[in-house]
Protein backbone atom coordinates (compact mmCIF):
# COMPACT_ATOMS: atom_id res chain seq x y z
CA UNK A 1 0.00 0.00 0.00
CA UNK A 2 2.63 2.46 1.40
CA UNK A 3 4.89 1.67 -1.75
CA UNK A 4 2.09 2.52 -4.01
CA UNK A 5 1.71 6.34 -2.42
CA UNK A 6 6.13 6.45 -2.85
CA UNK A 7 5.69 5.74 -6.13
CA UNK A 8 3.33 8.50 -6.48
CA UNK A 9 5.11 11.11 -4.48
CA UNK A 10 8.26 10.28 -6.28
CA UNK A 11 6.48 11.26 -9.84
CA UNK A 12 4.85 13.80 -8.40
CA UNK A 13 8.31 15.55 -6.19
CA UNK A 14 9.91 14.97 -9.90
CA UNK A 15 7.42 16.97 -11.52
CA UNK A 16 7.44 19.69 -8.62
CA UNK A 17 11.08 20.12 -8.73
CA UNK A 18 11.13 20.60 -12.47
CA UNK A 19 8.35 23.42 -12.22
CA UNK A 20 8.25 27.15 -11.27
CA UNK A 21 6.53 26.33 -8.52
CA UNK A 22 5.72 27.57 -4.96
CA UNK A 23 7.33 25.97 -2.48
CA UNK A 24 5.16 22.70 -1.77
CA UNK A 25 5.62 19.74 0.46
CA UNK A 26 4.45 16.81 -0.07
CA UNK A 27 4.25 14.72 2.98
CA UNK A 28 4.79 11.09 3.47
CA UNK A 29 1.94 9.66 5.92
CA UNK A 30 4.34 8.82 8.41
CA UNK A 31 4.45 12.27 9.23
CA UNK A 32 0.33 12.89 9.45
CA UNK A 33 -0.85 10.69 12.38
CA UNK A 34 -4.05 11.07 13.58
CA UNK A 35 -7.47 9.43 12.40
CA UNK A 36 -8.38 12.05 9.59
CA UNK A 37 -9.91 10.44 6.66
CA UNK A 38 -9.16 13.04 4.24
CA UNK A 39 -6.11 14.80 2.01
CA UNK A 40 -6.05 18.47 2.02
CA UNK A 41 -3.54 21.35 1.00
CA UNK A 42 -2.41 24.21 2.91
CA UNK A 43 -0.44 27.46 2.98
CA UNK A 44 1.47 27.06 6.31
CA UNK A 45 3.06 29.77 8.42
CA UNK A 46 6.21 30.39 6.48
CA UNK A 47 4.47 30.89 3.21
CA UNK A 48 4.77 27.47 1.81
CA UNK A 49 2.40 25.04 1.29
CA UNK A 50 1.76 21.66 1.82
CA UNK A 51 0.19 18.73 0.67
CA UNK A 52 -1.00 15.72 3.01
CA UNK A 53 -2.79 12.68 2.37
CA UNK A 54 -3.46 10.99 5.25
CA UNK A 55 -2.75 7.50 6.24
CA UNK A 56 -6.19 6.27 6.88
CA UNK A 57 -7.84 7.30 4.04
CA UNK A 58 -4.84 5.37 1.63
CA UNK A 59 -5.69 2.19 3.95
CA UNK A 60 -9.08 2.43 3.15
CA UNK A 61 -8.44 3.56 -0.50
CA UNK A 62 -6.61 0.26 -0.45
CA UNK A 63 -9.71 -1.71 0.66
CA UNK A 64 -12.04 0.12 -1.81
CA UNK A 65 -9.60 -0.68 -4.73
CA UNK A 66 -9.77 -4.18 -3.93
CA UNK A 67 -13.44 -3.99 -3.61
CA UNK A 68 -13.75 -2.68 -6.78
CA UNK A 69 -11.27 -4.94 -9.14
CA UNK A 70 -13.33 -7.63 -8.15
CA UNK A 71 -16.43 -6.83 -9.73
CA UNK A 72 -16.83 -9.36 -12.70
CA UNK A 73 -17.39 -7.69 -15.91
CA UNK A 74 -17.61 -3.89 -15.12
CA UNK A 75 -13.81 -3.24 -16.71
CA UNK A 76 -13.05 -4.16 -19.82
CA UNK A 77 -9.41 -4.97 -18.79
CA UNK A 78 -10.92 -7.66 -16.60
CA UNK A 79 -12.25 -9.54 -19.82
CA UNK A 80 -8.53 -10.70 -20.47
CA UNK A 81 -7.81 -13.53 -18.34
CA UNK A 82 -3.87 -12.67 -17.56
CA UNK A 83 -4.86 -9.89 -15.30
CA UNK A 84 -4.71 -10.50 -12.30
CA UNK A 85 -7.09 -8.91 -9.52
CA UNK A 86 -4.24 -7.79 -7.40
CA UNK A 87 -2.69 -5.76 -10.50
CA UNK A 88 -6.05 -3.78 -11.35
CA UNK A 89 -6.08 -2.95 -7.52
CA UNK A 90 -2.77 -1.93 -7.36
CA UNK A 91 -3.63 0.16 -10.75
CA UNK A 92 -7.36 1.66 -9.45
CA UNK A 93 -5.01 2.98 -6.15
CA UNK A 94 -1.99 4.44 -8.27
CA UNK A 95 -4.88 6.29 -10.50
CA UNK A 96 -6.86 7.54 -7.12
CA UNK A 97 -3.85 8.88 -5.23
CA UNK A 98 -2.46 10.20 -8.57
CA UNK A 99 -5.76 12.48 -9.31
CA UNK A 100 -6.13 13.42 -5.23
CA UNK A 101 -2.25 14.84 -5.67
CA UNK A 102 -3.42 16.95 -8.70
CA UNK A 103 -6.44 17.95 -7.22
CA UNK A 104 -4.63 19.06 -3.93
CA UNK A 105 -1.71 20.28 -5.87
CA UNK A 106 -4.26 22.78 -8.36
CA UNK A 107 -5.76 24.14 -5.12
CA UNK A 108 -2.60 25.48 -4.38
CA UNK A 109 -1.50 26.85 -7.95
CA UNK A 110 -5.01 28.12 -8.70
CA UNK A 111 -4.97 30.15 -5.62
CA UNK A 112 -7.62 28.68 -3.44
CA UNK A 113 -5.69 27.95 -0.47
CA UNK A 114 -4.51 31.96 -0.06
CA UNK A 115 -7.86 32.89 -1.19
CA UNK A 116 -9.65 30.55 1.61
CA UNK A 117 -7.40 31.65 4.48
CA UNK A 118 -7.55 35.72 3.70
CA UNK A 119 -11.57 35.24 3.03
CA UNK A 120 -11.42 32.64 6.32
CA UNK A 121 -13.87 29.90 4.41
CA UNK A 122 -13.00 27.48 6.66
CA UNK A 123 -15.98 25.46 8.99
CA UNK A 124 -14.96 26.40 12.65
CA UNK A 125 -17.70 25.73 15.49
CA UNK A 126 -18.51 28.93 16.13
CA UNK A 127 -18.58 30.32 12.90
CA UNK A 128 -20.09 27.58 10.18
CA UNK A 129 -20.06 28.16 6.83
CA UNK A 130 -23.25 30.12 5.08
CA UNK A 131 -24.83 28.95 2.13
CA UNK A 132 -23.06 31.21 0.12
CA UNK A 133 -19.80 30.87 1.09
CA UNK A 134 -20.43 26.61 0.69
CA UNK A 135 -20.80 27.49 -2.94
CA UNK A 136 -17.88 29.27 -3.30
CA UNK A 137 -15.99 26.05 -1.86
CA UNK A 138 -17.74 23.76 -4.17
CA UNK A 139 -16.63 26.39 -7.21
CA UNK A 140 -13.43 25.61 -6.00
CA UNK A 141 -13.79 22.06 -5.57
CA UNK A 142 -15.09 21.59 -9.63
CA UNK A 143 -12.80 24.09 -10.68
CA UNK A 144 -9.15 22.01 -8.63
CA UNK A 145 -11.27 18.52 -10.32
CA UNK A 146 -10.87 20.50 -13.81
CA UNK A 147 -7.67 20.82 -13.90
CA UNK A 148 -6.93 17.69 -12.13
CA UNK A 149 -8.89 15.68 -15.04
CA UNK A 150 -6.80 16.89 -17.53
CA UNK A 151 -3.16 16.28 -16.02
CA UNK A 152 -4.23 13.07 -14.69
CA UNK A 153 -5.85 11.89 -18.51
CA UNK A 154 -2.37 13.13 -19.89
CA UNK A 155 0.20 11.07 -17.23
CA UNK A 156 -2.38 8.31 -17.75
CA UNK A 157 -0.23 8.05 -21.57
CA UNK A 158 2.50 7.99 -19.37
CA UNK A 159 2.43 4.76 -17.88
CA UNK A 160 -0.09 2.83 -20.81
CA UNK A 161 3.02 1.12 -21.53
CA UNK A 162 3.15 -0.51 -17.76
CA UNK A 163 -0.62 -1.44 -18.64
CA UNK A 164 0.04 -3.18 -22.03
CA UNK A 165 2.53 -5.05 -20.34
CA UNK A 166 0.39 -6.18 -17.55
CA UNK A 167 -2.16 -7.62 -19.64
CA UNK A 168 -0.10 -8.88 -22.14
CA UNK A 169 -1.43 -7.04 -25.45
CA UNK A 170 -1.88 -3.61 -26.55
CA UNK A 171 -4.65 -1.81 -24.67
CA UNK A 172 -7.35 -0.95 -27.11
CA UNK A 173 -8.47 3.03 -26.85
CA UNK A 174 -11.85 2.07 -25.81
CA UNK A 175 -10.89 0.03 -23.25
CA UNK A 176 -7.75 2.71 -21.93
CA UNK A 177 -10.43 5.43 -21.22
CA UNK A 178 -13.63 3.70 -20.61
CA UNK A 179 -11.52 2.18 -17.41
CA UNK A 180 -9.66 5.07 -16.44
CA UNK A 181 -12.76 7.11 -16.51
CA UNK A 182 -14.65 4.95 -14.46
CA UNK A 183 -12.34 4.36 -12.40
CA UNK A 184 -12.59 8.34 -11.39
CA UNK A 185 -16.07 7.47 -10.98
CA UNK A 186 -15.58 5.07 -8.61
CA UNK A 187 -13.17 7.48 -6.59
CA UNK A 188 -16.00 10.62 -6.52
CA UNK A 189 -18.46 7.60 -5.67
CA UNK A 190 -15.73 6.62 -2.55
CA UNK A 191 -15.59 10.36 -1.24
CA UNK A 192 -19.57 10.80 -1.01
CA UNK A 193 -19.78 7.64 0.81
CA UNK A 194 -18.07 8.83 3.54
CA UNK A 195 -20.04 11.89 4.29
CA UNK A 196 -22.69 11.53 7.04
CA UNK A 197 -26.06 13.77 7.30
CA UNK A 198 -24.51 15.85 9.22
CA UNK A 199 -21.53 17.14 6.86
CA UNK A 200 -22.02 20.52 4.75
CA UNK A 201 -21.49 19.65 1.02
CA UNK A 202 -18.52 21.63 0.02
CA UNK A 203 -18.03 19.51 -3.01
CA UNK A 204 -20.47 18.84 -5.89
CA UNK A 205 -22.41 15.58 -6.17
CA UNK A 206 -20.37 12.55 -7.50
CA UNK A 207 -22.60 12.94 -10.71
CA UNK A 208 -22.08 16.87 -11.19
CA UNK A 209 -18.17 15.92 -10.42
CA UNK A 210 -18.61 13.23 -13.13
CA UNK A 211 -19.60 16.02 -15.72
CA UNK A 212 -17.01 18.27 -15.01
CA UNK A 213 -14.49 15.82 -15.32
CA UNK A 214 -15.59 14.40 -18.93
CA UNK A 215 -16.11 18.17 -20.08
CA UNK A 216 -12.74 19.10 -19.01
CA UNK A 217 -10.31 15.68 -20.44
CA UNK A 218 -10.94 16.78 -24.34
CA UNK A 219 -9.38 20.13 -24.09
CA UNK A 220 -6.25 17.77 -22.67
CA UNK A 221 -6.70 15.52 -25.52
CA UNK A 222 -5.74 18.55 -28.31
CA UNK A 223 -2.55 18.57 -26.83
CA UNK A 224 -1.48 14.93 -26.70
CA UNK A 225 -1.19 12.13 -29.35
CA UNK A 226 -4.51 10.22 -29.89
CA UNK A 227 -5.44 7.82 -32.02
CA UNK A 228 -9.16 8.47 -31.49
CA UNK A 229 -11.15 11.65 -32.51
CA UNK A 230 -12.59 14.16 -29.92
CA UNK A 231 -16.00 12.76 -30.37
CA UNK A 232 -14.89 9.30 -29.99
CA UNK A 233 -13.20 10.30 -26.87
CA UNK A 234 -15.90 11.58 -25.22
CA UNK A 235 -18.22 8.15 -26.67
CA UNK A 236 -16.19 5.76 -24.46
CA UNK A 237 -15.59 8.31 -21.49
CA UNK A 238 -19.55 9.12 -21.15
CA UNK A 239 -20.18 5.29 -21.80
CA UNK A 240 -18.34 4.41 -19.17
CA UNK A 241 -20.15 7.28 -16.89
CA UNK A 242 -23.97 5.61 -17.66
CA UNK A 243 -22.05 2.19 -17.16
CA UNK A 244 -21.42 3.61 -13.33
CA UNK A 245 -24.64 4.79 -13.31
CA UNK A 246 -26.44 1.79 -13.96
CA UNK A 247 -23.75 -0.54 -11.58
CA UNK A 248 -24.79 1.82 -8.80
CA UNK A 249 -28.58 1.36 -9.32
CA UNK A 250 -29.14 4.98 -10.93
CA UNK A 251 -30.23 4.37 -14.29
CA UNK A 252 -33.69 4.77 -13.41
CA UNK A 253 -34.54 8.18 -14.77
CA UNK A 254 -31.03 8.56 -17.07
CA UNK A 255 -31.57 9.51 -20.54
CA UNK A 256 -29.11 7.79 -22.45
CA UNK A 257 -29.14 10.75 -24.80
CA UNK A 258 -26.93 11.72 -28.28
CA UNK A 259 -22.87 10.31 -27.00
CA UNK A 260 -21.67 14.13 -28.53
CA UNK A 261 -19.87 16.38 -26.88
CA UNK A 262 -22.00 19.28 -27.06
CA UNK A 263 -24.44 17.60 -24.58
CA UNK A 264 -22.44 17.61 -21.89
CA UNK A 265 -20.66 20.87 -22.52
CA UNK A 266 -23.94 22.67 -21.92
CA UNK A 267 -24.29 20.58 -19.08
CA UNK A 268 -20.98 21.89 -17.60
CA UNK A 269 -21.70 25.50 -18.50
CA UNK A 270 -23.14 26.10 -15.16
CA UNK A 271 -20.09 25.10 -13.38
CA UNK A 272 -17.81 27.31 -15.69
CA UNK A 273 -19.81 30.11 -15.06
CA UNK A 274 -19.22 29.93 -11.41
CA UNK A 275 -15.81 28.97 -11.89
CA UNK A 276 -15.11 32.26 -13.67
CA UNK A 277 -17.05 34.45 -11.13
CA UNK A 278 -14.98 32.92 -8.33
CA UNK A 279 -11.76 32.94 -10.50
CA UNK A 280 -12.63 36.88 -10.92
CA UNK A 281 -12.75 37.28 -6.91
CA UNK A 282 -9.77 35.66 -5.83
CA UNK A 283 -7.38 37.23 -8.40
CA UNK A 284 -9.09 40.91 -7.76
CA UNK A 285 -6.39 43.49 -7.84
Amino acid sequence: MLDIFSNVKTNADSILIKQKTPQIHFSDPIECMGNILNARAKKLADGTYQIIVYPRLIEQLRRCSWLVASYSGIFKSLTYANIVRKKMADYLLYMWLDFIFWHEYFHIMLGHCDYVLSNELYELPEKPLNEHELNIKRTLEAESDAFAARLSFGRLHIYKSSLDSSIGEVYKPEELYYDYALSIFFLFGFFEALKTPEDKREHPLPAERSIIFLSFIPEMGKHIQLTVTEDELLSYLVTAFFEYEKFMGREKGIEKRALDSQAFFNIADAYLKEINKTRKAIWKP
